[in-house]
């Protein structure tokens, strides 16, 4: 099978972000503890409720040995959130979070973000935003915080690539809502998208909950 990646380079500079690379970095030094947890918390928030939710960490992590660790994060939330292009940033936590992740389970040989895949000569109308091979297998993932953006269009872009890889590539919608959320956004594609039905349980959804429980 002739696989190729085409690259797009429209989200570099927001994965670059100086304030994304430290969130991250944070996330992974802290995976499996609160820390991860609170920050993929802030960043799934609008402004405001963003900025509450960071008071109330406060006062949780006053006097204790991880205030200053708070104290960091904050600082850059609070750069964050000023900036006008705070979506795409917030996408670009998520597109680079995932990645970093996914690159520790899986230890692929093979990776592209932001990328048209390309399998014999066919290849996906839409971007992806992870892809990665490993072993006899690969991924490929579209990462939104909110489920709202999800559509079927997204799910049936990953579909046609796992089906035209005759089923190397495995499918994945990642986002930083609750797997309920999730899992709602699904059943109201496939109450309105007769061709949805019965298959767009072939794409794995990866929700806040299971991102924070890779074995890394």
């Amino acid at each position: 099978m002739n696989i190729s990646y085409e690259l797009n380079f429209s989200m570099k500079r927001f994965h670059d972000d100086i304030n994304i690379q430290q969130l991250v970095g944070i996330c992974l030094d802290n995976y499996h503890t609160t820390i991860f947890d609170d920050i993929v918390g802030v960043m799934n928030l609008p402004k405001e409720a963003a900025f509450d939710f960071l008071d109330e960490l406060e006062n949780r992590y006053m006097g204790t040995p991880k205030f200053q660790l708070f104290s960091t994060y904050k600082s850059i939330f609070l750069n964050l959130f000023v900036n006008p292009q705070i979506k795409n940033l917030k996408g670009a936590f998520l597109e680079v979070l995932a990645f970093k992740i996914l690159k520790k389970y899986y230890n692929p040989h093979t990776t592209s973000t932001d990328c048209i895949i390309c399998i014999n000569g066919w290849c996906s109308n839409l971007t992806v935003d992870i892809a990665m091979e490993y072993d006899s297998s690969a991924l490929c993932c579209e990462c939104k915080v909110p489920t709202s953006k999800f559509d079927w269009n997204i799910f049936k872009n990953l579909l046609d690539i796992k089906m035209q890889s005759q089923n190397f590539f495995d499918v994945y919608a990642i986002t930083l809502d609750l797997k309920e959320r999730m899992d709602s956004k699904k059943q109201r594609i496939e109450n309105s998208v007769e061709e949805s039905r019965g298959i767009i349980d072939d794409v794995y959804c990866i929700a806040r909950e299971d991102l924070a429980n890779f074995n890394i």
